[in-house]
């Protein structure tokens, strides 16, 4: 039967595409169509509006209350002959609906069949698509009430927007979305809906004032003022930024990273390569979800997932430089990575349908002067920030789509160079530690001692530790024992008055010389020879890590310091 519905699918899609039977208003469940559609449409309109001195933009976020199961099947199949569909294929879904049944399941106990006597099959493929087929007069009854909505450009203004079943209404007006909500439950009682007035809520998009005055109803329902919404996943703010959105963000990035992390644990991989795709498959699709049409301003906050999860990975204290961390993974700030889905969207954009609401809304903002009092609301204008850090702000100007794929393959690889050339000046000037800045680092390449597949992930543990070490107050996990060392004191085992800092304890610690003469070679060893064991094969590695091992121990034993984790 699911195979059957899917053929069926098939068929109502192309002929719904063919004859335009959905309006531009509904995204969901569309080919060629997503949740960003309707994210950068709303935020683009919202931005478009704001920015002008006291306008507001009222958002009504609309709960429909079980509405797949109320739709009466009369209503929906008279419905569907209205908009052209055949009825042949209308008495298969007839049919398909007269046989359909369903038991109760209560522990072990399953009651009787029962016939489904309204609503859709839930669960069922078609059953979405037949929903937006349903309500996709809904705008044209506005119309007809005389409803006007938010305006897009000279020609166009938006009423509302679906995304299957959820459905915001759009107003510049106080008045005007009253007027919205009235009609709307007029809709609602023609057509057997009904709205779930605690779920549904009304932003009032605005740079400043207050709503105090404000009331809104839907039916006997009253519908409350709410100062941010989460619209298709995505967090949108009465101020129109982002930044609660990218805080959110943040928050479930990071915790991606701890059941990331655990996977590693488990597997014992040890491969970059293996945790950059668990970075991306885990965190980033959870951290970046739409971050296209959001993160421009808020790359920062992003960047937090990518360092927290290789900080976490490898035992690296909080104040390791972020620099060091790209460094040694070879990784490029998420920068980047927003950079290219900006631009990966701006394309998609201008290649769509010149009536598409995401194409419309581009070509408003590029028609904003670029001044820096609009950047927080003009999505192009943040793209275009990151674009003139190479020099290629034209890019924005190409209309040709062969030749503007060409300009982001450049702007791209320029922009990776501009990033990772910005993280190696400014290692030149760090100074958290003597060492780090004279081993070898490639552009854009992983540490040598990374990749090593002879190396287990404990043993790059210890090794990245090493490298990245800072020379003030600074902790090593090693071998059970967390070491903390502190430059502002001396060495408390030893009585040479040096101050207390890993290197001492490695080079030449005069406590641990014949530990150092077994597992390195000498009774002291310079920085340089030290440096060079930090750059050594696997053999040396070991060797430095057997070392480590045993002196960490011995130190907890002598200053009853460090703890077992």
């Amino acid at each position: 039967m699911k195979i059957f519905n899917q053929i069926l699918l098939n068929r109502l899609l192309t002929y719904i595409e063919m004859h335009h039977l959905l309006p531009e208003n509904q995204s969901g469940f569309r080919k060629h169509r997503g949740c960003t559609d309707n994210i950068f449409t709303l935020a683009s309109l919202v931005d478009l509006h704001i920015r002008m001195p006291k306008r507001k933009v009222f958002a009504g976020f609309i709960d429909f209350r079980r509405c797949f199961d109320t739709i009466e099947h009369d209503l929906l199949w008279h419905k569907l002959a209205q908009l052209g569909i055949s009825a042949r294929f209308i008495n298969i879904l007839k049919k398909i609906y007269d046989q359909a049944k369903f038991t109760v399941k209560v522990g072990s106990d399953i009651s009787k069949e029962y016939q489904l006597e309204g609503g859709i099959l839930q669960g069922d493929v078609l059953s979405p698509v037949l929903f937006a087929l349903f309500v996709s007069d809904f705008e044209s009854f506005l119309r007809s009430k005389g409803v006007v909505g938010i305006k897009l450009n000279e020609r166009i203004d938006v009423t509302c927007l679906f995304y299957a079943d959820d459905l915001t209404l759009l107003s510049n007006t106080y008045s005007g979305m009253k007027k919205m909500l009235f009609w709307l439950n007029e809709y609602c009682v023609m057509n057997k809906l009904s709205i779930n007035g605690e779920k549904s809520k009304v932003v009032v998009f605005r740079k400043g004032g207050n709503t105090k005055n404000l009331a809104f109803t839907c039916g006997g329902s009253t519908i409350q003022i709410a100062n941010q919404y989460t619209y298709l996943g995505v967090v949108f703010s009465c101020s129109g930024v982002f930044r609660v959105h990218a805080t959110e963000a943040r928050r479930k990035g990071l915790s991606a990273v701890h059941n990331t992390l655990a996977i590693i644990k488990k597997a014992r991989n040890a491969s970059p390569s293996s945790w950059a795709l668990l970075l991306a498959a885990l965190c980033n699709s959870t951290s970046m979800y739409a971050s296209e049409v959001w993160g421009g301003r808020y790359c920062e906050s992003i960047e937090r997932t990518q360092i927290r999860f290789y900080k976490n990975l490898l035992f690296l204290p909080s104040n390791t430089p972020d620099i060091f961390i790209r460094t040694e993974l070879g990784i490029p700030h998420t920068r980047l990575l927003i950079m290219r889905r900006m631009l990966d969207w701006y394309g998609k954009v201008m290649r769509m349908n010149d009536y598409r609401y995401p194409k419309l809304c581009l070509l408003q903002l590029k028609k904003i002067p670029n001044q820096p009092s609009e950047v927080h609301h003009n999505w192009v204008l943040q793209l275009g920030q990151l674009l003139r850090e190479v020099d290629l702000l034209h890019i924005l100007e190409i209309n040709d789509h062969k030749l503007f794929v060409e300009a982001r393959k450049k702007a791209l690889a320029l922009f990776e160079s501009s990033v990772l050339k910005k993280d190696q000046d400014n290692l030149q000037a760090m100074r958290f530690n003597s060492h780090f800045s004279l081993l070898a680092h490639k552009p854009g390449k992983c540490s040598h001692f990374l990749d090593d597949a002879s190396l287990s992930l404990f043993a790059k543990r210890v090794v990245a530790q090493l490298r990245m070490i800072g020379t003030k107050k600074v902790s090593l996990w090693l071998a059970g024992i967390k070491t903390c060392f502190d430059s502002s004191e001396v060495c408390p085992v030893c009585n040479s008055g040096e101050a207390d800092t890993a290197v001492h304890l490695i080079t030449h610690c005069p406590v641990f010389k014949s530990d150092r003469l077994k597992f390195l070679g000498g009774e002291t060893i310079s920085e340089s020879q030290f440096t060079v064991i930090l750059e050594g094969t696997a053999e040396i590695v070991n060797k430095c890590m057997a070392f480590m091992q045993t002196v960490v121990r011995q130190r907890k034993i002598i200053t009853n310091e460090g703890f077992l984790y």
